[in-house]
């Protein structure tokens, strides 16, 4: 991938980016990462708070940087945004709209995905010609002020982050969400085999592709 336009249809092609937090060892998360290559899924978003975050990411660019678009965040800092784009992140979620970072991304080729929470900020990104971004944290207020927002900005491409599960998925996807951050039910601690993660995946792909239908 060498656009942000290909790295935005790689994050909607089948709308779940599956976010990774990573205490195990390197081969272990490689062994989840073919799990979800097999799923198949096309995006995963590392944490800064796996072990050895930006190595994760530049391995997993390296093996799966072909079909899948690996990135890095939530990020709060200049200093991590700049370590996962020198590991080839491919884009980059942050807690808040920074133009800084912004422009770090643009100069890399990497897609940046924005915080935004009302109107203004989404006014924001589209100034500075950003038309991906997160709505974060959507436990807190359920899948109403995305669809608000969807309303509001029908071009923009919301991800719907912070609190998505099995249960709620289908929510965020009839509200118009263009994808949804998966966080809390993978991860190499779970110590779950392949196949299973496998199964898994195809259970949230097939419960977002049936609202996305239904909303359509």
């Amino acid at each position: 991938m060498h656009s942000t336009e290909e790295i935005q249809k790689q994050i909607g092609q089948i709308g779940l980016v599956a976010a990774i937090r990573c205490r195990a060892a390197l081969d272990g998360m490689l062994e989840l990462g073919d799990a979800l290559h097999a799923a198949p899924l096309t995006a995963v978003m590392i944490s800064a708070g796996s072990v050895e975050p930006w190595q994760i990411v530049a391995e997993m660019r390296h093996r799966y940087g072909r079909s899948m678009a690996i990135g890095a965040g939530p990020l709060h800092t200049q200093d991590a945004v700049s370590a996962a784009l020198a590991a080839g992140a491919h884009f980059v979620m942050s807690t808040a709209h920074e133009r800084e970072i912004g422009e770090m991304c643009r100069r890399q080729g990497a897609l940046y995905i924005p915080l935004v929470q009302r109107s203004a900020h989404v006014y924001d990104a589209l100034d500075a010609q950003w038309h991906t971004v997160s709505c974060f944290p959507v436990h807190r207020s359920g899948s109403q002020p995305i669809a608000d927002l969807v309303r509001r900005f029908p071009t923009v491409r919301i991800l719907a982050a912070g609190g998505v599960n099995a249960a709620n998925l289908g929510d965020f996807a009839r509200a118009g969400a263009a994808a949804v951050v998966v966080r809390g039910v993978l991860g190499v601690e779970t110590r779950w085999r392949m196949n299973e993660i496998i199964l898994h995946m195809r259970r949230l792909r097939a419960a977002w592709d049936a609202a996305r239908l239904l909303r359509e």
